[in-house]
C-alpha cells in the first residue's frame, strides 16, 4: 500500500475504514470473545478488572478506544498496530496465543467481518463462571484446543477456584482473603 492511500485509510481520529471492517482475524476474535474470556482472564479476581473505566466490557473493535476489546491504534500510516485488551497478567501466554490463533483462523475460514463501530458488541462475561460456560459451549475453540485440555481447564477452574471462593464466602470469610490464600500458594 502506498503512503498516500495508507494516509487516507488510517487518518488519526477517524472511524475504522470499511477495509478495516473486513478483517476476518479480528472478526474471529470478536465472535469468540465470550469463550476467549475464560482463557484470557482465567481467575475469579480478573472479573473485578473487566467492566471498569478504560477496560473492555464488550466484544468489539474500535479505533483508538481504550474501552474496546480489540483496539486499533494509529498515528499515521507507518505507526499502526492492533492490540487485544482482554488478556490478564494471570493468563497463561501459551493458552492465550493458542486460543487467539484458533479464533482468528475461524474468522479467516468463515470470512467473519467485524461488527460496525456504531453498534455495541455483545457484553463480555461478568464472572469466571459465565466465561467457563461460554468456553464449554464454543465448539470451535474446544475442538481447536482439544476436548481433554478444555475439560481439564473447566474442572480445575470450577472445582479448585470457584468452589473454594464460594465455600469461603458461605463460611463468612472475606472473598479477597480466600483468593489470596488460593493464589499465593502458587507463587
Amino acid at each position: 500500500m502506498d503512503d498516500r492511500r495508507a494516509e487516507r485509510l488510517l487518518r488519526p481520529g477517524r472511524d475504522l475504514p470499511s477495509v478495516g471492517r473486513r478483517t476476518p482475524l479480528g472478526g474471529g476474535l470478536v465472535r469468540h470473545a465470550s469463550a476467549l474470556t475464560a482463557l484470557l482472564s482465567p481467575t475469579v479476581n480478573c472479573y473485578r478488572r473487566l467492566h471498569q473505566t478504560l477496560v473492555p466490557d464488550r466484544a468489539d473493535c474500535r479505533l483508538d478506544d481504550r474501552r474496546a476489546m480489540v483496539r486499533v491504534v494509529t498515528s499515521g500510516p507507518r505507526s499502526t498496530y492492533v492490540e487485544n485488551r482482554l488478556p490478564s497478567a494471570a493468563a497463561n501466554p501459551y493458552l492465550v496465543l493458542a486460543a487467539m490463533v484458533a479464533a482468528g483462523i475461524d474468522g479467516l475460514v468463515n470470512r467473519l467481518e467485524l461488527p460496525p463501530e456504531d453498534r455495541d458488541g455483545d457484553k463480555l462475561p461478568s464472572s469466571l463462571s459465565e466465561a467457563l460456560t461460554a468456553l464449554e459451549a464454543d465448539t470451535v475453540l474446544c475442538d481447536a484446543l482439544g476436548q481433554q485440555l478444555v475439560r481439564w481447564f473447566l474442572l480445575v477452574k470450577r472445582q479448585l477456584e470457584i468452589d473454594t471462593v464460594s465455600r469461603a464466602k458461605a463460611e463468612g470469610r472475606e472473598e479477597m482473603q480466600a483468593e489470596r490464600e488460593l493464589y499465593f500458594q502458587f507463587l
